[in-house]
């Protein structure tokens, strides 16, 4: 269960074909006390808050689809079948708070397919669409501030973070083996678990990766005469594609450091697709 934070916090309970909530008291969360109940689709799997409305998933193979509950009127509306064109199971959803942008995800297969909605403006629209490398998704959750959605997967190794604007690449978070959950707090903070040697890493910094640094230069040299050293950087996390990278230069006439020219990283080799199955497109 995830709680879902707006000017009414709820918190979601699901049972067959039915979808049940609370309001934001800290005495009804915490014994799921249920206050309403609204009757959705088939086997409702995942929730999130966008755009004034409670959206879900739900739907068994081949079936996956997306509806949504208003709870902006007064008297709540649920509206069915709104994405059934690609999913094939029910996708995983979550939203920033108080955005207007929905990600919902597909579990289970490799690559892994994500879709981006409009939701502010109240239809679902689909904004962008893309599969990403990736195998058997476990977790995501979008960035406070809604510009990136962090995905744990079984593989790759580490945390993929992926622009909600047009679902690109754009790093990742070096954690270990079968990363299977992600939880970001309301300070960028970002809790990294995998199902590996290591249940839980906490990045304070997660838009940095730690690299190395490798160079290949003679040991003396003389003072003032040109010298070319080549070097090569590595990261434990794999970095994107297209990434631009900088290397700082340190000697007596620049003791604080001074940027070499940038360099990007090589594009990644094209995806291959599993045997399992892939959404249906429109």
């Amino acid at each position: 269960m995830r709680t879902l934070t707006t000017a009414t916090t709820l918190a979601a309970l699901f049972s067959s074909a039915v979808l049940t909530a609370t309001p934001a008291t800290a005495d009804t969360t915490a014994t799921g006390t249920e206050t309403v109940r609204y009757t959705v689709g088939d086997i409702p799997q995942s929730v999130a808050l966008a755009g004034g409305k409670l959206w879900f998933s739900y739907g068994e193979a081949p079936d996956g689809n997306i509806g949504s509950v208003d709870i902006s009127v007064e008297q709540p509306v649920v509206t069915l079948e709104q994405e059934g064109s690609i999913w094939y199971n029910a996708p995983v959803l979550d939203a920033a708070p108080g955005s207007g942008t929905l990600i919902a995800a597909a579990t289970g297969g490799s690559p892994v397919f994500m879709a981006s909605y409009d939701v502010s403006s109240g239809p679902l629209t689909r904004t962008a669409f893309a599969g990403h490398d990736a195998s058997n998704l476990g977790d995501l959750q979008v960035t406070p501030d809604g510009q990136h959605v962090i995905v744990a997967s079984g593989a790759p190794y580490y945390h993929q973070v992926i622009r909600t604007s047009d679902l690109t690449a754009d790093g990742s978070y070096a954690s270990d083996a079968y990363p299977n959950a992600v939880a970001i707090a309301p300070n960028g903070a970002v809790a990294a678990g995998i199902s590996g040697a290591y249940s839980l890493r906490v990045l304070e910094a997660p838009t940095k990766a730690a690299t190395s640094i490798t160079v290949d230069a003679p040991a003396t040299a003389t003072r003032a005469k040109q010298l070319t050293v080549k070097g090569k950087v590595s990261s434990r996390g794999a970095l994107p594609a297209g990434i631009k990278l900088t290397v700082p230069r340190t000697d007596l006439e620049s003791p604080s450091g001074k940027a070499l020219a940038t360099r990007a990283t090589p594009p990644a080799p094209a995806p291959t697709p599993s045997r399992s199955r892939a959404p249906r497109l429109p």
